[in-house]
């Protein structure tokens, strides 16, 4: 390309063109019609995954437009595009591929959901909170049940309902500071935001109370005004299935004498009760340190 060239719309500068001054073009910056050039014009990576990439809805359909991460995904359409130019691809891919599985489960009547997935004894236990509640630690404390995913699952209702409305699936999405998921699934038994805390016990959230937590725990859906209400409904016919909880608790496994005290007693515990209901857990030696995740 030579100085003072005219680009035709919609034309996508690559990764390391230099045009034949100084300026810096972004990877994969689309430039407008009868833009020109300037002279020595050099396109720069992303230097990093973690830099915002962005994403902004319109009509339902999700944007990039990140210097070096542009694209957008049209699940209606059934078609997406990812132009990207990164010193970390693989994670950039990773990134884009979770915000695909979270439209397109939405759009199947579920919800990727921020979330430790642990199926113990049939049942699939999922275990919220903010990074750092503890999702990883109830994973670590959980050698002999089945670990579905410790940061995301997939929620689904239940194609022959049963015993269980919903259903818990796993994702294939984590990093080596997690434990590798499994690819299985298992029915819904029990929800529960994480508090770590010196005594363990479960109290019932109200609905209005769980609808937040649960809303503020689904990625990318909350951010597209068309979906925001659909998703409301959602979550609250979930919470109407399976009434969410609060769990109190230790880094040790005696957490999960509580999460099955309220799987034998049913979700009709009511609020302002604590579980377990005559279980008595001993106090235990351990206490929080710092390493929360």
């Amino acid at each position: 390309m030579n100085c003072g060239t005219v680009v035709p719309s919609g034309t996508v500068v690559p990764s390391g063109t230099v045009v034949p001054s100084g300026t810096v073009v972004p990877s994969g910056t689309v430039v407008p019609s009868g833009t020109v050039v300037p002279s020595g014009t050099v396109v720069l990576e992303r230097a990093s995954a973690l830099q915002n990439v962005g994403a902004t809805f319109l009509e339902g359909v999700l944007h990039f437009t990140a210097s070096g991460y542009t694209g957008w995904v049209d699940v209606r359409k059934g078609q997406a595009q990812l132009l990207l130019s990164s010193a970390q691809p693989v994670e950039e891919v990773d990134y884009f591929l979770r915000v695909v599985y979270a439209l397109l489960v939405f759009e199947a009547g579920g919800l990727l959901f921020h979330a430790a997935g642990i199926a113990r004894k049939g049942k699939a236990y999922v275990f919220f909170g903010h990074s750092g509640a503890g999702k990883t630690t109830v994973a670590r404390l959980s050698p002999e049940d089945i670990v579905l995913n410790d940061d995301l699952v997939v929620l689904l209702p239940h194609p022959q309902p049963l015993s269980s409305s919903w259903m818990v699936y796993a994702t294939p999405f984590w990093n080596p500071t997690q434990i590798r998921p499994s690819a299985q699934n298992a029915p819904l038994g029990g929800l529960f935001r994480l508090v770590q805390a010196r005594e363990v016990f479960v109290e019932q959230l109200s609905l209005a109370q769980a609808l937040a937590e649960l809303f503020s725990n689904v990625p990318v859906i909350p951010d597209d005004p068309t979906r925001r209400l659909r998703l409301l409904e959602r979550c609250e016919g979930l919470l109407i299935d399976v009434p969410a909880h609060r769990l109190h608790f230790l880094p040790d496994a005696s957490f999960w004498q509580a999460v099955e005290a309220v799987s034998r007693v049913g979700t009709t515990v009511p609020l302002g009760t604590t579980v377990p209901l005559g279980i008595t857990i001993p106090p235990s030696p351990t206490a929080w340190g710092d390493d929360r995740r």
